[in-house]
């Protein structure tokens, strides 16, 4: 690190040695320090990077190695810097922290991804170009994400910000009983997709909410699962012996998402959905059951009910989405 010598005068302050002697003592301001090098973050500071895995032929690969981050230490840096120019250093260094990844490098067998766990399948045929392009971008942010044993994993927070910078075009969106165009329209997609995978694999699902009405897309009624980051979400927890590796493909029309990881046995048998209620009016309501069994006997049986209002109540509203929506409570497509 270069000093600048105006930026150096700045940071001295002057106070006498003591009140008998002449003398004058010099000290560095480490606060002024630290204002100095505040913005140096900048430059500095970088996100760690999570190993990400692929599917070749069968065999399991890293597509991503894991990579340490780095943060500029203010306070110790300012403090190092005051120290080393005192004993006249020639060089002063600012001092970085590292940020380990939630997910290193480690091989498979470790991570326990040996077992195809569960597998859910949606077909977006008729969807408008922005739709698939949303689609595409929602479930290549997701392909090779890990989930580490007793971890809860929520859609919101792993997809990241739904804007242009981020690869997002508008499309329709529920929103204020309306459909109206927003970045990312079409996200419920992936959402609904792996919402379909967790329920094969057995997961203990910690929140689920369907679309305000039927979505042809999502067909079966009953088998959705809406998003609007940071809410509704879709979360669940890897409940298995290892980490869980989430696979995305796209098909033709159909989105394919596959969890690999570590059985641990248990069965899931699933019953539905079937449609409870139908009015004239498009509503309708739905029930699916899964059941859990272990060691062939029935250790669990989760309900999801489902309840879709008309979609006559839902007009179609053309207008210009804003740069970067506003959450909303109220569900997307």
């Amino acid at each position: 690190m270069k000093r600048n010598l105006s930026s150096l005068a700045g940071w001295i302050s002057a106070s006498p040695d003591d009140n008998d002697s002449p003398k004058i003592r010099l000290t560095l301001d480490t606060e002024k320090i630290k204002d100095f090098l505040s913005p140096l973050t900048v430059s500095i500071n970088s996100e760690p990077i999570d190993a990400k895995l692929t599917s070749e032929n069968g065999e399991l690969k890293f597509a991503t190695l894991s990579q340490n981050g780095q943060r500029l230490n203010i306070k110790t840096s300012a403090e190092k810097i005051a120290e080393d120019i005192l004993a006249n250093k020639k060089n002063v260094y600012v001092i970085t922290d590292s940020i380990a990844p939630k997910i290193s490098n480690q091989n498979t067998k470790e991570l326990g991804l040996l077992t195809l766990l569960g597998r859910g399948e949606s077909n977006f045929s008729g969807s408008p170009t922005n739709r698939r392009v949303n689609i595409k971008t929602g479930s290549t942010k997701l392909n090779g994400f890990l989930i580490k044993p007793n971890a809860e994993f929520s859609f919101g927070q792993n997809i990241g910000d739904i804007d242009a910078q981020n690869g997002w075009v508008p499309e329709l969106v529920i929103k204020n009983n309306q459909n109206i165009p927003e970045f990312g329209g079409g996200l419920c997609q992936v959402s609904t997709t792996l919402f379909r995978a967790t329920v094969a694999a057995g997961f203990k699902i910690t929140e689920r909410h369907p679309h305000a009405y039927p979505v042809h897309y999502y067909d079966p009624p009953g088998f959705d699962a809406t998003v609007y980051p940071p809410s509704p979400d879709l979360k669940f927890i890897n409940d298995t012996p290892g980490h869980l590796l989430l696979q995305t493909k796209i098909e033709g029309n159909k989105l394919i998402f596959e969890i690999y990881g570590t059985s641990d046995g248990r069965e899931i048998k699933i019953k539905g959905p079937t449609i409870t209620q139908k009015n004239p009016d498009g509503s309708l309501k739905t029930i699916l059951t899964r059941e859990i069994w272990r060691d062939g006997q029935l250790a669990e049986t989760n309900i999801f009910r489902s309840s879709y209002k008309s979609p006559d109540l839902f007009p179609i509203v053309k207008s210009t989405p804003t740069p970067t929506p506003a959450p909303s409570t109220t569900p997307s497509p």
